[in-house]
């Protein structure tokens, strides 16, 4: 990242540190990496289950419900992913420790 011209005094100047804080990011994320990484991929489950039953039980007999069908199992298997991958970025980070 350095080498893309990202330091963390650029970050700084632009205010996004603050913006993270504020949001309630910086805390999240902290409260995150103090769980074991198999937890947090565990929590990826229910958003899985929900994408299936979203494709499985929502009609598909018109374009609407379609794209409403293949939008909300995109969203909640965008979560899973990112949970998933996330627990075992966690569980790497913490094995170095």
């Amino acid at each position: 990242a350095e080498k893309a011209g990202l330091t963390l005094s650029k970050i700084e100047k632009l205010g996004l540190l603050s913006t993270a804080e504020n949001l309630g990011a910086l805390s999240l994320l902290e409260s995150a990496f103090e769980k074991d990484g198999a937890t947090v991929a565990s929590y990826s489950i229910p958003f899985f289950l929900l994408a299936l039953a979203t494709l499985v039980l929502i009609p598909d007999d018109n374009a609407l419900e379609l794209v409403g069908q293949y939008g909300l199992a995109g969203v909640f298997f965008a979560i899973f992913t990112t949970l998933f991958v996330g627990g075992f970025v966690i569980k790497s980070l913490q094995e170095d420790d």
